[in-house]
Parts: C-alpha cells; structure tokens; sequence
C-alpha cells in the first residue's frame, strides 16, 4: 500500500515527515536536512548509527490517524491500511462489555453506546480539566483528584479513563495493523507526530501513551517539523 493512495494529503505529509525524522534517529540524514539545521537537532534524538529494520511513523489525530513503515532497503514508505483496508482509521475508541473497540467499528457503536464511545482525545491530552473550556462532547468529560481531564466511561474496567489511555488503544490498533501485514515483530521504537502548540505536559502525555502501547522508545516530532521533512 503507497503513500500515494492515502485520501488526507496533510496526514501523508506528516507521516513521511515521522519517517524521515525515524530515519534520522537511526542515524540516516539527508543532505537537505543537514543543510536545514536538523543536525544539532539530531543530537537530542540520541542517534543510533544501526538503522532499524523497521522505521515506524505515526500521525496520531484528532479525528483521524495512520501508520507508515520504511522496511530497510526500501526508499518508499508504505502507508499501512487496516482490516477495512482503509488507511485512515478513526482515532475512536468504544468500551464495551466485551473489551475495547477502536476505528470504524467504534464509530459505528458510538450511535447505540454514546457514554462509552470516545474521540478527540487529542484534544484533552495532558490537560487539566479547568484548561479545556466549554467543550460540549456525548461523552462525560471530568477533573480527576489531581484536576486532570479525564473521562467517565461507564463500561471501561475503572470507569474512568485518562486520555493517553484512548490514544493507547489507538496507537495499539495502528501498531496491531503493521504487525499483522507487514509480519513484522511486535513495535518497540515509533515517530509520533504532535501539533507546534503542544506544550510539555501535553508532550510528555503522548509519550507516555506510547509506553501504554508497548513503545518502548517515543520521539516526538513537531507537526510542521514533519511537513518540512516531507517535502526535503
């Protein structure tokens, strides 16, 4: 599956951007890079002079997200579709007393199961509940002990459920849909595209999304960041 079929031409930018800034972690750097300044940068990525046999990029949105890998030896990176064969799949996640939904399928529930059907989670991440305004959402948005935005599911294993762990399970399906068609090894290094206004806390809140998704190794990479690689 190319890049070339993907429907979100800014989501395929972000993710050859996620790429090529995994290509530079693994200690691969374009000319064009070089010449940009992205050395210096480099160095706070800690590079690793043996590339990976898979580099991983993910565009983790807020209505939306994807997946592409560059296996080595190859110079194009595939955008990796899911069971549905699409290559966007909802950032949606549905708690239901069977388990965890996530994608297409979540959406689909959401209609029948409203307060244990979230989305936009990016929207919340690593932020205190009094920050995120007068959002009006389906689902049940609160302050948990510390004033963090959380959000109360009536049919999630505790009830509530921080943001990062809705992008958890987004990540987990993305990362579920590389290693079933690629027939890679389970992903323990990934890019993660984060929009420029992100502060730390927000930050730091994907990254530890990651870690619940069983990435070991997190780097995150500016929106416009990846734009700019996509297109060196």
């Amino acid at each position: 599956v190319r890049p070339r079929g993907l429907r979100s031409v800014a989501a395929m930018l972000l993710l050859l951007g996620a790429i090529g800034a995994a290509a530079l972690v693994g200690g691969r750097l374009s000319p064009i890079a070089a010449e940009r300044g992205l050395v210096g940068s480099a160095s706070s990525l800690k590079m690793e002079t043996a590339l990976p046999k898979l580099l991983v990029g993910i565009d983790l949105g807020t209505t939306n997200s994807a997946v592409a890998v560059l296996s080595a030896g190859e110079q194009m990176p595939a955008v990796i579709a899911n069971q549905f064969g699409e290559r966007l799949t909802p950032s949606t996640v549905c708690y239901t007393q069977s388990g965890v939904v996530v994608g297409s399928e979540a959406v689909r529930l959401a209609a029948e199961s409203t307060a244990n059907t979230v989305f936009a989670a990016k929207r919340f991440i690593g932020r205190k509940y009094s920050e995120c305004g007068l959002m009006q959402m389906p689902f049940e948005v609160r302050a948990d002990e510390d004033g963090d935005a959380v959000f109360y599911c009536p049919r999630a294993p505790e009830k509530q459920v921080r943001p990062e762990e809705v992008s958890a399970q987004v990540l987990l399906e993305l990362l579920r849909n590389v290693e079933v068609l690629d027939g890679s090894a389970p992903i323990s290094q990934a890019v993660i595209t984060v929009p420029a206004y992100f502060k730390d806390r927000q930050r730091f809140a994907t990254t530890i999304a990651g870690g619940l998704a069983g990435i070991e190794r997190v780097t995150l990479l500016s929106e416009p960041v990846a734009a700019a690689l996509a297109y060196g």
